[in-house]
């Protein structure tokens, strides 16, 4: 073999070598969970996804509160829930309600981070970016708005399903990192 052919064996196996390291390095170590919410799967060598639970039964209490859906003028509701700043008729039978809400995003929290309206509402959001830009991601209403720092943005939707939802900022690192909260449906 002349030189040649010996020094290009030779870059492309520390190529090789290189790019395999860098693979393996970007794989979770078995069992752990990556920022992206992936974890790695024991024994087989691949990489199994599974995305961050951001469902469950909606609770009937919440440390000594029992879980309802406030008005403007509700007293005795836990700092983080929130109140809603209009609530008004959801539609002409009225056998559902609109709710409002103001959520600020500020020093990696949601404020208020709990949300408690009933199935079948029409909620409306209006979400504000304090100091730096944010996100709300909700995955199983399928919703993620981005907010930019100083801007608030308007999220409105029907609450369908009842249930416990996680709703997080993705661009801050997911639900693992925080920004998190709540939004909870209760059953009509």
């Amino acid at each position: 073999m002349n030189s040649k052919k010996i020094t290009i064996a030779i870059v492309v196996i520390i190529l090789v070598a290189v790019v395999g390291g860098y693979l393996l390095m970007k794989q979770p170590p078995s069992g752990k969970k990556s920022e992206a919410g992936q974890t790695g799967a024991a024994g087989g060598g691949g990489t199994q996804l599974t995305a961050p639970v951001t469902r469950e039964t909606a609770p009937a209490k919440i440390g000594g509160w029992e879980v309802s859906v406030p008005g403007k003028d509700s007293a005795n509701v836990p700092e983080n829930v929130a109140k809603p700043e209009v609530v008004g008729v959801g539609n002409p039978a009225g056998t559902t309600s609109y709710r409002s809400f103001s959520i600020k995003a500020e020093g990696d929290k949601f404020s208020p981070d709990t949300i408690v309206v009933k199935e079948k509402d029409t909620v409306r959001l209006s979400i504000n970016a304090i100091d730096k830009d944010y996100d709300f991601t909700q995955p199983d209403y399928g919703f993620k708005v981005a907010v930019k720092k100083g801007d608030s943005k308007p999220l409105q939707f029907d609450a369908s399903a009842s249930g416990k939802f996680l709703f997080y900022c993705a661009a801050c690192g997911g639900p693992n990192k925080g920004p998190i909260g709540y939004l909870i449906v209760t059953a009509q």
